[in-house]
């Protein structure tokens, strides 16, 4: 038995060649392979989501994000907090969340000059 949140069906802590194997047979067979030159989905594109995600609703929850950034870095297995802020994207969402928090601050702060 593994401590492990993804085994293999041995039982065994799933390693990313593995997980990247298997991932590519699901994206095959989803149709999703790179046809045309076309940016197929990776792996590493749901840990972005995640990320983008989990800032966002921080954001919405009214939080201060950079204060919890090193605890979204450990959990998602970085050792430097700078790496995980590679994974933010320019979502829509993010953008505007963070727009409207910045301009708010700035009208309580006395930003206005």
């Amino acid at each position: 038995m593994s401590d492990a949140f993804f085994v293999t069906d041995r039982g065994q802590p799933l390693d990313i060649g593995a997980a990247g194997y298997a991932f590519g047979l699901l994206r095959s067979r989803l149709g999703l392979s790179n046809q045309n030159n076309d940016r197929r989905p990776r792996l590493y594109d749901m840990r972005h989501t995640f990320v983008c995600h989990r800032v966002l609703a921080w954001y919405e929850a009214d939080k201060l994000v950079d204060s919890l950034m090193p605890q979204l870095s450990q959990y998602i297995g970085h050792k430097k907090v700078s790496h995980t802020y590679w994974y933010i994207q320019s979502i829509p969402a993010l953008l505007n969340t963070a727009a409207r928090r910045f301009e708010s601050h700035q009208h309580t702060s006395g930003g206005d000059r």
